[in-house]
């Protein structure tokens, strides 16, 4: 007999994922995980890294994989230092991308129909 293939769980259709630094997807897990075993779920592929932008997960991709649900927004941000950092980030990511253009969809990442 056959072993049956075992699906992944992807985002209903609809849903506006977000995307976030290791940082921000791991305040989702309590009690809190390790670095490494934040990066063996990547490796994985249970943690969705964002492929446009180098240090950037989906959100709402990466917690249905989980099992957990979606979340139509981010959680507050933990102090302005954080938001500053993560606004530089985005910068300099939107600056110098990786790739030719994101995905569509993203929070933080929606192109007007004249771009």
């Amino acid at each position: 007999m056959a072993a049956k293939k075992k699906t992944t769980p992807k985002l209903p259709p609809g849903i506006t994922d977000h995307a976030v630094d290791q940082e921000t997807l791991m305040r989702f897990f309590g009690p809190p995980i390790g670095k490494s075993t934040f990066y063996n779920l990547v490796r994985k592929g249970v943690i969705v890294k964002m492929k446009e932008v180098q240090g950037y997960y989906l959100l709402n991709e990466s917690l249905v994989r989980l099992g957990l649900p979606h979340v139509s927004e981010l959680p507050a941000p933990p102090d302005a230092a954080w938001r500053e950092r993560q606004l530089t980030e985005l910068a300099l990511s939107l600056a110098a991308p990786r790739a030719s253009r994101p995905k569509q969809g993203l929070a933080w990442h929606r192109r007007s129909a004249r771009s």
